[in-house]
Order: C-alpha cells, then sequence, then structure tokens
C-alpha cells in the first residue's frame, strides 16, 4: 500500500482529482504545556537547525486552521501523540478498517485478550502473552522459538535467566542462588518466581507480550504468576510419552556459546553448512543424562495435573509426537483462534437462550472461557434454531438436567455402560472387576457433575442357565472338540470320568497286623459264595469300589464346573446310548444349581420330569445316521406280561434299561428318531459339517 505524505492543499488538489484513498489528519502538538519543546526535538530528528523553529510553528498553525475549514477533507483527524508507537497504532487501525487484508487488526492490537476486549486497549501496546509447558524433550524450545519470532514477543527462558543473574552480569537475588547451582541443587521456587516476575513486567513485555518456554513448572508457580496479575492468553501443553522423550533426548545437542539446542535426528533443527563453527561446538547437555531424564519426566507426571488445573479456560493439549512443523500450525491456530472467528462466534447469555432443551455439540476455549456450542433437538429435516455458543459454567450454573448420552465406540477409553444394583457394587460384589464405579478418561481437567438415583429393588432375572450339549455317533470326539476350539467363549468338551483300576481300593481296607486265612479255606468260602452270586449277577449290579461315586453319566461332574463357568458343556458317546443318557440327564437335574437348592426326588406318575425338561433337558445331536430304534407298539403286542419271555431259557434276564419314549423292552425296529435326537447332522468328514453344527445349534 502507497503511502502519501503531504498537506491540505494537496489532499484537497488528489480528491479533487478523484484519487481514491484514505485521508487522515495528524493534529500538531498544540496546547501541550511541553509543545515548543515537542517541536525542537521534532526539528532535530528532521536535521533542520533551531533557527527554523519560528517559521515551523507558523506553518503548524496555519495548517490547522485549514484542515478545519474543510472539515469533509479528511476520513480521519487523529489526536497528537507523544509516544510515536502510539500515533502509529492509530493510524494502523484507520487503514486496518478499510484495508482489513492489508494492515490486519492483529496487527494493532495483538493476539491476546486487546483483540476481543475493548476495555483494555491501549494504543502502542499489542500484547500476546503464551506459556508453553510439557515433559523434558517434548520440542518446548523449539515451539516457544517459533512463536516468539511469528509474534515479536520476548522470549523468556527461566534457566537462561538463572544463568545470566548468578554468572553473566550477577545480581544480588542470582550471586544467592549460584551457591544452589554450584551444588547442583534444585533452586527454590521463590528465587524463580522473582527472576520471572522481574522480567516479564519490563516495557517490552508490557508492549509486545511474551511467551514462556517451559514456565510455570508447577502449581506453586502457576498460582504464584495468577496473583501477581501474571495471565497467559494461551497455555500451549506438549505432550509426549516416557520412551520418545528418552528417545529424542539420546540425540539432542546444545550450543555453550549461545545455549540453543540442537538434534542429531532432525536436520532443520541442526546448525546449517554456513555455520560449521556452531556444529563444531556443539555438546550433550549434561541433564540429558537417561538417569536425569527419568528424573524429571517423575517430577513433570506429579505435577501436570496440578498445574493444568490453574488454566481450565486456556490450555490446550498437543501431541509432541509430530513433527515440529505439525505441532506449530496446530499451536499457531489455538493462539489466532478470536482472530480468526472474531466475527463468527458470538457468545449467547444463557439466560437469553430461546429454547429450554439443547443438545451439547461442541465443546472449545474462547476468550479465556470453556464454551460449548447448543444445537436444538429435533428430527432429520426439521425446521431448527441456530446453533447458539454459550459459557459453560453459565450454563452448568442455569440447566436443571443433564443427561449424558453417548455413543462409547466414539471413546476408546469408554466402558460400556451396565445396569448394576446394590449387591453387584463394592468389594466382592459381582461387578466388582469394573474397578472404580465411574471411569473418566480425558485430556484436559474436567468438572464432572454426576446425579445417581437409587431405584427401587427390581425382580431376579430369569438367567437362562447353560444346556448340555451331546453329540453322538462316530467322530463325535473330533467333532467335540473342534467345536470348543472354534467357539472357547461358548463351548468346553468335559471330559468323562475316569474309573479306578480293579481291585486297588481293596487292599487299601486290610489292616497290616490282620492275619490272612488259610488259602483252602478262602477257595472254599469263595465257592460257595460263587454259586449265590451266579444266581443273582443279572439281578444284582456290580458295586462301586469303596471311595468312588459313579457319576449320573459320562462327564456329568466335568460339566458342571463348565456351566458354573457359564460355557455350554458338550460331551460324546455312542449313538445307542442316547436315550438312557438323555433320561438320566433330565433326572440329574439343573447343571448349576441355585443356593439352597436340594435334588427334587421323582416318584411314579410325577411330572417334574416333564417340568424339568423344557430348560434342563439336554441338546442331542446324532453326527451321521441315527441308530434303529424300536417302538412301544411291538412290545405290547407280543406280550409284555409274559415270565418265560421275560427271563428266557436259562432264567438269566436282560439287562434293565431306562425308560424312555424310544427305549421299551421289545418291538418292531424304526428309523425314526423322533424323542431321542433333536437333530441329526453329516459326521465332520462329510463336506459342509464344520458349518452345519452351529447353523444346527442356533
Amino acid at each position: 500500500m502507497p503511502v502519501i505524505e503531504t498537506d491540505v492543499a494537496g489532499a484537497k488538489a488528489m480528491k479533487e482529482a478523484g484519487l481514491d484513498a484514505l485521508y487522515v489528519f495528524f493534529s500538531h502538538p498544540e496546547g501541550f504545556e511541553d509543545a515548543r519543546e515537542t517541536h525542537v526535538e521534532n526539528l532535530k530528528k528532521s536535521g533542520e537547525g533551531l533557527d527554523a523553529l519560528d517559521q515551523r510553528l507558523l506553518e503548524a498553525s496555519a495548517e490547522l486552521d485549514a484542515a478545519r475549514s474543510a472539515p469533509n477533507l479528511y476520513d480521519a483527524v487523529l489526536a497528537y501523540e507523544t509516544d510515536e508507537l502510539k500515533r502509529l497504532a492509530r493510524l494502523k487501525e484507520r487503514i486496518s478498517l478499510k484495508e482489513p487484508q492489508v494492515v490486519p487488526i492483529s496487527s494493532v492490537w495483538g493476539f491476546g485478550r486487546p483483540r476481543w476486549d475493548a476495555s483494555v486497549r491501549e494504543y502502542g501496546y499489542r500484547p500476546t502473552r503464551i506459556s508453553v509447558i510439557g515433559p523434558a524433550a517434548c520440542g518446548k524450545s523449539t515451539a516457544a522459538r517459533a512463536l516468539s519470532a511469528r509474534y515479536g514477543a520476548p522470549l523468556i527462558y527461566p534457566g537462561a535467566l538463572l544463568r545470566a543473574a548468578a554468572y553473566d552480569s550477577p545480581t544480588p537475588l542470582g550471586v544467592e542462588a549460584r551457591r544452589y547451582l554450584d551444588s547442583t541443587r534444585v533452586v527454590p521456587d521463590d528465587f524463580m518466581m522473582k527472576l520471572v516476575l522481574e522480567r516479564v513486567n519490563r516495557e517490552d513485555c508490557k508492549r509486545r507480550g511474551w511467551v514462556l518456554d517451559g514456565f510455570p513448572h508447577n502449581h506453586y508457580q502457576a498460582v504464584s504468576l495468577e496473583q501477581a496479575g501474571i495471565v497467559a492468553d494461551k497455555v500451549l501443553v506438549l505432550e509426549m510419552d516416557a520412551a520418545s522423550a528418552l528417545e529424542r533426548t539420546a540425540g539432542r545437542l546444545i550450543d555453550p556459546v549461545t545455549g540453543r539446542t540442537y538434534h542429531e535426528a532432525f536436520p532443520s533443527l541442526m546448525p546449517s553448512e554456513d555455520e560449521p563453527e556452531v556444529t563444531a561446538r556443539l555438546v550433550k547437555r549434561h541433564d540429558d543424562e537417561e538417569a536425569n531424564v527419568r528424573n524429571r519426566l517423575a517430577k513433570y507426571d506429579f505435577s501436570d495435573l496440578p498445574t493444568r488445573a490453574v488454566f481450565p479456560h486456556v490450555a490446550h493439549r498437543l501431541d509432541a509426537n509430530r513433527a515440529p512443523a505439525a505441532v506449530l500450525a496446530e499451536a499457531v491456530a489455538f493462539v489466532e483462534l478470536e482472530d480468526a472467528l472474531f466475527e463468527k462466534r458470538v457468545i449467547t447469555d444463557v439466560a437469553k437462550l430461546p429454547g429450554l432443551e439443547y443438545e451439547i455439540a461442541e465443546l472449545g476455549k474462547y476468550r479465556r472461557k470453556s464454551v460449548a456450542r447448543l444445537d436444538a433437538p429435533g428430527m432429520v429435516g426439521d425446521t431448527r434454531e441456530a446453533p447458539q455458543w454459550v459459557d459453560l459454567l453459565s450454563l452448568a450454573a442455569a440447566a436443571r438436567e443433564f443427561q449424558i448420552n453417548v455413543a462409547p465406540a466414539h471413546f476408546p477409553h469408554s466402558v460400556s455402560d451396565e445396569r448394576l444394583d446394590l449387591a453387584a457394587l463394592g468389594p466382592g460384589g459381582k461387578a466388582n472387576y469394573l474397578g472404580k464405579m465411574l471411569h473418566v478418561d480425558s485430556p484436559e481437567p474436567v468438572d464432572l457433575q454426576i446425579a445417581l438415583t437409587l431405584a427401587p429393588r427390581e425382580p431376579e432375572r430369569d438367567v437362562k442357565k447353560p444346556r448340555l450339549l451331546a453329540l453322538c455317533g462316530d467322530g463325535a470326539d473330533a467333532l467335540a472338540a473342534a467345536l470348543a476350539a472354534a467357539y472357547p467363549d461358548v463351548y468346553a468338551v468335559a471330559e468323562p470320568q475316569e474309573l479306578p483300576p480293579p481291585g486297588e481300593d481293596y487292599e487299601d481296607d486290610i489292616e497290616p497286623n490282620e492275619a490272612e486265612p488259610p488259602k483252602e479255606e478262602t477257595a472254599k468260602e469263595e465257592t460257595e459264595e460263587g454259586e449265590d452270586e451266579d444266581a443273582n449277577k443279572k439281578e444284582t449290579p456290580d458295586e462301586d469300589p469303596p471311595g468312588f461315586e459313579l457319576e449320573a453319566f459320562p462327564g456329568a461332574r466335568a460339566a458342571a464346573a463348565i456351566a458354573h463357568d457359564g460355557l455350554c458343556p458338550v460331551v460324546w458317546l455312542d449313538a445307542t446310548e442316547a436315550a438312557s443318557f438323555r433320561a438320566a440327564a433330565v433326572t440329574a437335574g439343573p447343571l448349576v444349581a441355585e443356593a439352597g437348592d436340594a435334588p427334587a426326588e421323582t416318584e411314579e406318575g410325577d411330572d417334574t420330569e416333564k417340568d424339568l425338561a423344557p430348560t434342563n433337558a439336554p441338546v442331542v445331536v446324532c453326527v451321521g445316521l441315527p441308530p434303529p430304534q424300536k417302538t412301544a407298539s411291538a412290545s405290547r403286542s407280543d406280550g409284555a406280561g409274559d415270565a418265560t419271555g421275560a427271563e428266557g431259557e436259562d432264567g438269566d434276564a436282560p439287562p434293565e434299561r431306562s425308560e424312555d419314549a424310544s427305549g421299551d423292552d421289545a418291538g418292531e425296529v424304526s428309523g425314526s428318531p423322533s424323542g431321542v435326537f433333536d437333530a441329526v447332522i453329516y459326521p465332520p468328514s462329510a463336506p459342509g459339517s464344520a458349518r452345519a453344527l452351529p447353523a444346527t445349534l442356533e
């Protein structure tokens, strides 16, 4: 933009010629007590002698009279300022109002509070106050230097202030702090606070702001700054994991002359080829040893959250595990947020909201406040009122109720909601695996309001117990193992009980001092007893060894343990044993009994078995072609009450069979599996059987 300096007559001529420009008149130092001294200083700056003073005063007076006679000539008349920076600020403001693309308003007021709060503005002062904090080696100094250069704000590094006060230009405070530095002890916070406060109160920091590099370190320093009236416009929190920090410090170097930091892993952070002398004198920082870095990281972790809690409305977290350019771009966007949204984002008074119900659609930081964007609820396609931005604290004070209704899948650290009762809470409760009652994983400090409602006790829910699955036929064992391997969270194979070796338990019952009877008497007694036993061999079952209890069905004990763990037990057996297995399983009752329940005894004609069948009956699946079954009609036609047919020619009765709808004593051969098998599938070797079983079970 060209700038033309002229008098009143020249301005009239240009405007009459049609020159489209901004015409500004600077008033002369008139009416000031020291006006003459001001004119003298101006003559000296222009190189003229004092003999021209009277002539210049006459010309200035004539210019003032000419400007007053043409009130419509100038677009702005600026009052005289003795401070040149203030005069320049006034001029830039006028230009910005006409050509904001050429002279942005931020060049007048900066990017801090004066940019959006007219009550704190003072011409010539455009402070932008930034604090950059984070763990060791996260890139604080790199970001702070870049921000200082961008905004023209003084860079304040407390470590450099301390070294200068203690060694370079000793001060009474620095000399006192030197005894801590010489003994490698931590300098007390009060020393650091005095150094930093003295620096930020200098005139250059008042006019242009400041960028604090790695300060405040802890909660005490943060609170002390605010109590002294030193408030940051933006606090940038760089975050990095410990492993990455250790990796970065391994290649970090420092220039002992300038104190500037470089890094071997980043070519852009190393001296240029034109600075070989700088490269030659680079050394490793003494505090970059691994033990020192770990100690610094531990201290930062201890003070991180309390420090950030002092800046809840101006802090912004940045991921430092990125290239410096990416971190800087995000930092700049946050610092310049108020300037970018100055005319777009308007904060509405909560009391003036037109509606009574809103949805919080977005959260952010704006003008030193935590703000929320409210959307009016409604169906898709409905006409809604425009979104409103409000102060979050004001909203919390005015709102009657907050309902948290979010999609947990959007938050990787969230836990799915669970409906709990009093019995599930606390140590030893059924929900103790959840740990804490409420878990909030947030990168920023949050104030969470919760209302817990104690509801009436609900009736016990009918939880469906795991049912027993039996696979029968050739290859059933392989299919059971394959099913458990494919769905380990659903099925588990129940192995049958192992029988003890014959006679093993009998030897334990013989006393060591008991005399053995003669072999002849023993043989005689065995012969006599054997005749009686042969007569009743088929009628009296073999006794189990002492101390051994036979299972209700093969795998019953293992099935009960599996069901107790919430899985579906799977047993395998021969297809001809399906009927007896089904009857034994139903009679045994539920696999998982409730506390205090006793096994129910069934009597003849009782319907208990029928009642248990729908919930406790096993699912029996035949693998391959079902074996032939006998029907009850043929048994009745042959005369079930005939004694000869029952006992046979030799007087031996056939083994008793468990009563079942398809397991009568005798009858015709029937190919129907009705009443025994719930489903029939192909064996595992047949194509498609792996997919057929899950579909059948569903």
